[in-house]
């Protein structure tokens, strides 16, 4: 395996077997995780607030989750909180990567809705909604594109919480995508539209898609990894993930 490539064959086939392992214990730890989400969620006034508080953690547990259930390192329901004993890490690196979105979505997103609303004035209403939503979608993807580099982050401190803070996760992210940017965000796309197929199939399709997702996501990381390390070995288990 090339340095900076993996297989998006390799990584649903790594996270249907990982779900497969391990049936019960993926779809009882979605739920949970979605749960509590949307309780939170649900709580009026402070659950919005709460929710911009324990997202990180939580992404970095069902990340620790995943790299578990891809592993076979003894995954379980607990490792969706795993997250919360590095709280401030998860923390920081989720409103960085917040700060970061927005800084990248105002030259990106807010140029092609003045653009469209410049149109608008000078050629009409109509001409400016569709100049405005065509550059709105390239800008989205524009967008999307330049942050893919940093999206393995979470599994970057998920996989080794002690040797990496969250300027080391994101400098490692972008070091072992480099190469296959393009790539891992067409994959993403495809991994995501999977993810919620299961939504015709209603909650238990949603549970099984979004696990496999979620393994198949896992998966990738790993490979990039491995890459970047110059090995390929499948199904290697590597870092000190706990």
């Amino acid at each position: 395996m090339a340095n900076g490539s993996f297989s998006l064959g390799r990584a649903f086939s790594e996270g249907w077997q990982a779900f497969a392992r391990n049936v019960w214990v993926a779809i009882l730890g979605i739920l949970v995780y979605v749960g509590i989400e949307t309780v939170i969620g649900w709580v009026p006034c402070v659950g919005p607030l709460a929710q911009l508080i324990v997202a990180g953690p939580f992404m970095g547990g069902m990340c620790v989750f995943a790299l578990h259930l891809l592993r076979q390192a003894n995954p379980s329901v607990g490792d969706v909180f795993a997250g919360f004993s590095k709280f401030g890490r998860y923390l920081g690196l989720y409103w960085l990567l917040f700060l970061i979105s927005i800084a990248c979505a105002v030259p990106t997103i807010g140029v092609a809705l003045l653009v469209g609303l410049g149109v608008g004035m000078a050629a009409g209403e109509d001409a400016g909604i569709a100049v405005g939503v065509t550059l709105g979608v390239i800008a989205v993807i524009v967008w999307y594109a330049i942050l893919v580099r940093w999206f393995l982050a979470y599994y970057v401190v998920a996989d080794d919480w002690e040797e990496n803070s969250v300027f080391t996760a994101l400098k490692k992210s972008a070091q072992i995508t480099k190469g296959s940017r393009i790539k891992l965000f067409l994959s993403l796309i495809v991994v995501g539209l999977f993810g919620i197929i299961g939504i015709l199939a209603c909650i238990v399709g949603v549970l099984l898609t979004g696990a496999v997702a979620m393994c198949a996501t896992a998966s990738i990381y790993q490979q990039l990894k491995q890459s970047a390390a110059g090995t390929g070995a499948q199904g290697a288990v590597t870092g000190p993930v706990r």
